[in-house]
């Protein structure tokens, strides 16, 4: 929603609201429905705002009991504006002016009333409920924020209601690329494949005016696909073996291929040996199993590096992604490979992409990890937290598969 203080008019508010058209406008930010809090205070102007609202077209949802009592004392002006506003409202759409008003319960109905608005950002298929939607756009440009708010992976599909060529920036890699694989869906639709780690954020954007090229059509996720004379050229990873089809698009042709994979793809286990080393004055490397580093001094907060080696075969290498599942972890690990620093891992699930910083033959892995100052600063009768890496980690490979495809008949 827009912030309270636009709405009332507040002169400390850098960007006042104002009505048109339907759209409640604060600076470059448009607005077409907002959301009512529940909240026991209002003040009359912030009131006064959203009648001009919705008089002009836009819509206003309560999500709550309404406010009762008013920021200046004004508790009967506010009680007969509120009354006016949301006359006869109910969990449906009730037409007032131009706009429309609803009262729900429950926040969970608030994706519905969206939807029957067409200001829905998304719908994701099958639902996401922990998965969070923002639009926004500018100078034609439109990006919708996605993140992931629980703390495992999921995979879900995201009808967008815009045309065009959707790009996937990530901020954790820093790196932007032109999706691989999305389907038009009709008019102002596109429906893009998700598969979105643990508290992931992913913004999908759409320049303004790019044409389609070559793409996939359905959940199968690509890297790239590409024209090679008649055909279609894409590079899919794949987990595991196994057959899995592969449609495309290219202007108005339709093509079809497989991606097969013989491969077992069966992890190697990094079981060590492994040695610690507590990062303090004085201290020295230890060979021992992976483990809390509780167990050498409970009340170290700090950081510590694990150590071992692997051994890597190229047939190990040809062909694969290699990614590094470091297991569980307390709390934040960082890991370099053969000298190569790695992207830290900050949460579960704690796996980062291996594949550029190994190598045929031995292989160094070293996990930094850091814990908080819970373990110095904890109570003497206070348990000390789990600090560490505990395992177990492994080498995940996956196939990297060039699948041609046909244009079909």
């Amino acid at each position: 929603m827009a912030a309270c203080g636009s709405l009332s008019g507040d002169p400390g508010t850098r960007y006042q609201a104002r009505s048109d058209d339907g759209e409640l406008r604060v600076g470059e930010a448009s607005y077409r429905m907002l959301v009512l809090p529940t909240t026991p205070v209002l003040d009359l102007e912030t009131a006064k705002t959203l009648k001009k609202f919705i008089r002009s077209g836009g819509r206003v949802v309560a999500a709550g009991p309404l406010p009762e009592r008013e920021a200046g004392g004004r508790d009967a002006a506010l009680d007969r504006e509120m009354g006016s506003l949301f006359a006869g409202a109910a969990e449906r759409w009730t037409r007032a002016g131009d706009g429309a008003v609803a009262v729900v319960s429950d926040a969970d109905a608030l994706g519905g009333l969206a939807a029957d608005a067409g200001v829905s950002a998304a719908e994701l298929s099958p639902a996401a409920p922990a998965v969070r939607v923002l639009r926004t756009g500018r100078d034609g440009d439109v990006a919708f924020l996605v993140n992931n708010e629980s703390d495992r992976p999921i995979s879900t599909s995201a009808t967008l209601p815009v045309d065009g060529v959707p790009e996937i920036w990530d901020p954790r890699a820093g790196s932007t690329e032109v999706a691989a694989t999305y389907e038009e869906g009709g008019r102002e639709e596109t429906i893009v494949p998700l598969r979105l780690d643990p508290y992931e954020t992913l913004a999908i954007v759409f320049p303004k005016g790019t044409k389609a090229g070559a793409h996939l059509v359905g959940d199968q996720v690509a890297e790239s696909v590409t024209r090679s004379g008649k055909s279609l050229e894409a590079t899919v990873l794949v987990d595991g073996p196994g057959t899995t089809r592969l449609a495309a698009k290219d202007g108005q042709g339709t093509y079809r291929g497989e991606a097969t994979v013989t491969d077992s793809l069966a992890p190697i286990a990094l079981d060590g040996p492994w040695t610690v080393k507590l990062e303090r004055e004085g201290e020295t490397e230890q060979a021992r199993p992976l483990g809390s580093w509780t167990t050498i001094d409970p009340r170290f907060s700090g950081s510590a590096t694990y150590r071992t080696s692997v051994d890597i075969t190229a047939a190990d290498l040809i062909g694969r992604r290699m990614l590094l599942d470091l297991g569980e972890v307390h709390d934040i690990a960082q890991v370099t490979i053969n000298g190569v620093v790695l992207p830290r891992a900050l949460w579960s699930p704690y796996v980062v992409d291996a594949t550029e910083a190994l190598r045929a033959g031995a292989n160094t892995i070293e996990v930094r990890v850091t814990n908080t100052l819970l373990n110095q600063r904890g109570k003497a009768n206070q348990v000390p937290p789990t600090s560490g890496l505990l395992g177990p980690v492994s080498l995940r490979p996956r196939a990297v598969v060039l699948a041609e495809l046909t244009r079909s008949r």
